[in-house]
């Protein structure tokens, strides 16, 4: 443990103003002879920690060289903290003039002229440029406002389009859906016309089923009457023709109060009440095939090649084709080809034709 100094010898140390030569591996703090008495626990630990090292002398090149503290120049030149403190205060309030020093609160008028040219300007500019910046930043927010409204606009005709779109397709399976039940039920209607007597029997039987013929004859007139009302009601609500300018009903006037036939005349007039409701819808008609032919043609020609030549002609030229030999249409129609018995005829032959 280092020995304690003594007053004297603490107060020779602070008035030696020479630098101190000490142990660099000391890790207490080398001027601070304090912290040796203070902390002896400390101390012995640092010490026993450095007990093994050898002790050596001075190096013989610092041995070899001259000792420059020694020379006066570096001996320096006492000084007390009262002049090392006083010489710092008077280097950092040099260059201030006293006259040049304001209380605490009042502001030079040289000074405060100059702020408030500061501000002017800046205010002059602000009120230049505001303006012009007002103007940019509303002309931009309308332009934003106006692509977000035609966004707007554009998502809701075409979220309306399509429930526009599905409404229709929902109709037309609907529709559909009714013309196949039709269709259905009129097989029965069909099978049951086919057993009817043939006109080489008719002349004989009519007289004994008058009463049915009659009551059969009225029902049907019933049927056809509803289904001319249908046909032009459809066709005055989807405007492709005039009904007012038709004359569909002329076959009314053949009949009597109770809807029985007055004279020959009425299944003439049946003819051209109908022949007349299909010219005129004849037209709509051809142009609705067309088009709807059109687009189901140009989504399939390209998948099909040249595998399917007649399908490349127009749709109403095929029709055209298939009508052309009304004959043989007829007779594929007065086939029986199901098992059933005509009536006022025993044991007909099957696939047989009848007239």
């Amino acid at each position: 443990m280092a020995k304690k100094k003594s007053l004297a010898d603490q107060l020779a140390d602070l008035d030696n103003t020479a630098p101190r030569d000490y142990d660099p591996e000391d890790l207490v703090e080398p001027m601070n002879d304090a912290n040796l008495s203070e902390e002896d626990g400390s101390d012995m630990e640092e010490h026993d920690g450095r007990s093994h090292y050898v002790k050596m002398g001075k190096s013989s090149l610092r041995n070899n060289q001259p000792l420059l503290m020694d020379d006066p120049r570096y001996s320096g030149e006492r000084t007390s903290r009262k002049e090392l403190y006083s010489d710092e205060s008077d280097s950092d309030t040099e260059g201030y003039d006293q006259d040049e020093t304001v209380p605490f609160g009042a502001v030079d008028d040289d000074s405060e002229g100059s702020d408030d040219d500061d501000d002017e300007q800046f205010s002059s500019d602000a009120e230049e440029d505001d303006p012009q910046e007002d103007q940019a930043l509303t002309e931009e927010l309308q332009k934003i406002q106006e692509e977000e409204k035609t966004m707007l606009q554009q998502l809701t005709k075409s979220a309306s389009d399509d429930v526009e779109k599905g409404q229709h397709v929902r109709q037309q399976l609907t529709l559909w859906d009714n013309v196949l039940e039709v269709r259905i039920r009129m097989q029965k209607v069909v099978e049951n016309a086919n057993r009817l007597p043939q006109h080489d029997r008719w002349d004989e039987i009519k007289d004994e089923m008058s009463d049915d013929i009659n009551e059969t004859k009225a029902e049907l007139r019933q049927v056809l009457d509803d289904l001319m009302e249908l046909r032009t009601g459809l066709l005055q609500s989807s405007g492709a023709v005039d009904v007012d300018e038709l004359s569909y009903n002329t076959r009314k006037r053949h009949l009597d109060e109770d809807g029985n036939e007055v004279d020959d005349g009425y299944y003439d007039a049946l003819w051209h009440d109908t022949s007349e409701v299909n010219t005129a819808f004849a037209s709509y008609r051809n142009g609705t095939l067309e088009k709807w032919s059109n687009k189901v043609q140009a989504s399939s020609t390209a998948n099909m090649g040249k595998k399917f030549k007649a399908f490349d002609q127009n749709v109403l030229t095929q029709i055209d084709n298939v009508m052309a030999e009304k004959e043989s249409l007829i007779k594929r129609t007065q086939l029986q080809r199901a098992e059933y018995a005509i009536v006022g005829k025993v044991g007909v032959e099957r696939e047989r034709p009848y007239s």
